[in-house]
């Protein structure tokens, strides 16, 4: 099953890309509740049972190993308990990334929804009242991206890459 994150904005681009890639498997648009699946980061992968309750804690991102998959669906066939709590990350490999947004007088904007990403997986946040989203990967090559922005601000839809060693990104806002 798949879900149409922006659908609320543009179900007709989710409908085109499950017919232009065939895809047969259930797909979903947003719904009421959603909410509280807490999904912060694409892709992201839960199991449910037959009346749509949530069986596994997410697999996040692209595994390098179909394994985690196999050992998930193996051990719900097998009546083995899973926690549905997403697993604490224990990566010490991985860097902390801030995404920082200020207006062009300098003051930080919240509420930019913003998306990081690598070539497999996109994670998406707000920024806060302070003007930061973070964020904790491991060290390769990304790009941002702002969604959605404040009303009474410019939405720039560029692409915008994070330079190598760099843990901040700063965008610059421009009022509408």
């Amino acid at each position: 099953m798949s879900a149409c994150d922006d659908a609320a904005d543009k179900a007709d681009v989710c409908r085109e890309l499950i017919r232009e890639k065939n895809l047969s498997y259930i797909n979903i648009l947003p719904y009421e509740g959603m909410d509280e699946l807490s999904i912060q980061n694409f892709p992201t992968s839960l199991f449910f049972d037959n009346e749509g309750k949530v069986l596994t804690y997410p697999v996040i991102g692209v595994p390098a190993d179909i394994s985690e998959y196999e050992k998930t669906i193996d051990g719900l066939l097998n009546g083995k308990e899973t926690s549905t709590d997403p697993v604490p990350a224990a990566d010490e490999n991985k860097k902390d990334y801030r995404i920082i947004s200020k207006d062009e007088a300098g003051v930080p904007v919240g509420g930019v929804k913003v998306r990081f990403c690598d070539d497999t997986t996109c994670m998406f946040a707000k920024t806060d009242a302070e003007g930061t989203a973070a964020f904790s990967a491991e060290p390769v090559k990304y790009t941002v991206h702002m969604l959605t922005v404040p009303e009474g601000y410019e939405l720039n839809e560029e692409e915008i890459p994070v330079v190598e060693d760099a843990q901040e990104v700063h965008i610059l806002l421009k009022k509408a």
